[in-house]
């Protein structure tokens, strides 16, 4: 009935998690080095790889009635709810491929099919009798709870936005207040992906440099103006995004760049500036793009409007900004 495509179960290493593992046992203290690497992952180091071995996981000392809970196996994640629960709860991790929760509902790796594998494969019966399992309530979108209850026979609870609440919903008996179900998108949140995107355009960075000192018609003009459109699209945009001036979140980056750079391409026009000033807007469009689906502000729909919208609007710009350039080196040349 259901096809797991694309799962790696057995391929995925334990090698991060081995300090905090006493055979099936997960230790709820986090080490300096869960630390350490929890802030390089921030900064894209080793973040593709950052992830848990799915299977079934012991915290406290739960018993066969103690509570199911279901979750992620992002590193970032597991640490999150092995550090917050006090309890004894047993911990089923699924494999979304090293994707948060929200983000692997919405590609469909922490999905129904997923789910029911991970009940008839981890050993749940032989150590949990409890037939209700506790969802991320941010997993909805990609669970058909009625299917994978008629499928295995467990009932499926989905649980608090944040972790931090879930025992608090468990011991109200399985119900949750308004604020436990309110996704809250504060500054602090909103600017957690900053450092990711910061370090990711350095890879754009560290060419221009390169360029600006070996061609005599860049100057610093042209870096600075690349590095206020990181700031533009990786940091200004995601500050203001409550109070952007548009819904699409690309557009935002667009103008804000264009405003902030117009200050420096005002006093150096040309067709290259011209150009740089055009381009550089787009990548900071690009940068305000990657944002969309990391929000509470876009639904799945959301996404897929802007991105069908944005990514033809943004090439278009770098095909004017790129034509722009070419004028200005013939001006150069000539």
């Amino acid at each position: 009935m259901f096809e797991v495509a694309a799962l790696h179960h057995e391929n995925v290493s334990n090698e991060r998690m081995e300090h905090a593992l006493e055979g099936m046992y997960m230790k709820s203290k986090l080490s300096f080095n869960d630390t350490i690497s929890s802030i390089g992952v921030r900064f894209g180091i080793n973040r593709d790889n950052y992830m848990v071995k799915p299977g079934l996981y012991a915290l406290g000392q739960p018993t066969r009635d103690s509570d199911i809970v279901v979750t992620c196996n992002y590193k970032l994640t597991v640490d999150r709810v092995r550090s917050t629960l006090k309890g004894d709860y047993w911990l089923l991790i699924i494999d979304t491929k090293g994707i948060n929760v929200w983000c692997a509902a919405g590609k469909g790796s922490f999905g129904t099919a997923e789910l029911i594998y991970a009940i008839d494969n981890y050993n749940l019966k032989e150590y949990a009798s409890q037939k209700r399992l506790i969802l991320p309530q941010l997993s909805a979108p990609g669970i058909q709870s009625h299917l994978v209850t008629k499928v295995t026979g467990y009932q499926i609870i989905f649980g608090t936005v944040r972790i931090e609440d879930l025992e608090t919903f468990i011991n109200l008996d399985y119900k949750s207040s308004k604020e436990m179900k309110e996704v809250t998108f504060k500054l602090k949140d909103r600017m957690i992906l900053t450092p990711l995107e910061v370090i990711r355009s350095w890879k754009i960075v560290l060419p221009v440099l390169l360029l600006v000192l070996i061609l005599p018609f860049m100057n610093y003009n042209h870096l600075i103006m690349v590095m206020l459109s990181i700031v533009s699209g990786a940091i200004v945009f995601p500050m203001i995004l409550p109070v952007r001036a548009y819904n699409m979140f690309y557009k935002n980056g667009i103008l804000i760049s264009l405003a902030i750079n117009g200050f420096v391409a005002i006093n150096h026009l040309s067709f290259f500036m011209v150009g740089w000033y055009v381009l550089c807007s787009a990548y900071s469009g690009y940068l305000a793009l990657n944002y969309t689906g990391s929000t509470t502000f876009t639904s799945l729909s959301g996404v897929k409007k802007e991105m069908e919208e944005g990514i033809p609007v943004l090439s278009v710009l770098g095909i004017i900004s790129g034509v722009l350039i070419v004028l200005g080196l013939m001006e150069v040349i000539l």
